[in-house]
């Protein structure tokens, strides 16, 4: 099956992304229900579709969560980025797609809705 997702958010050499948002079913996850007066929360995070640094040729996909004070059970001790502007997009601090078995390296900023290499 075609991934048929779009990454409208064009952050320029090769780099594009698109925000996620984060709504569980409160059935299936009852340890959110103390949290039904935020959901859905729009805006969580992002999905940044960029270039293999491994291998050339190749498209990869990585993620980051967004800093939501109030809401920082959410992502529990996971790294989060704050976000300076929407639009343009600006985050801090940097990105990388960690190195392994399903990273591929790339290390950049995205800062006025660009992205930065490191």
């Amino acid at each position: 099956m075609p991934d048929t997702r779009e990454f409208p958010i064009d952050l320029g050499s090769g780099y594009s992304a698109c925000f996620y948002s984060w709504d569980p079913d409160l059935k299936l996850n009852p340890q959110y229900r103390h949290l039904a007066r935020v959901l859905p929360v729009e805006n969580a995070g992002l999905i940044i579709r960029h270039p293999r640094l491994d291998k050339p040729g190749e498209t990869h996909e990585s993620a980051i969560a967004f800093h939501m004070p109030g809401l920082e059970e959410l992502n529990g001790d996971r790294p989060t980025w704050d976000v300076t502007s929407l639009n343009p997009l600006t985050v801090s601090p940097s990105i990388l797609c960690t190195p392994s078995k399903h990273g591929c390296g790339a290390h950049g900023y995205i800062r006025f809705g660009r992205w930065e290499p490191c």
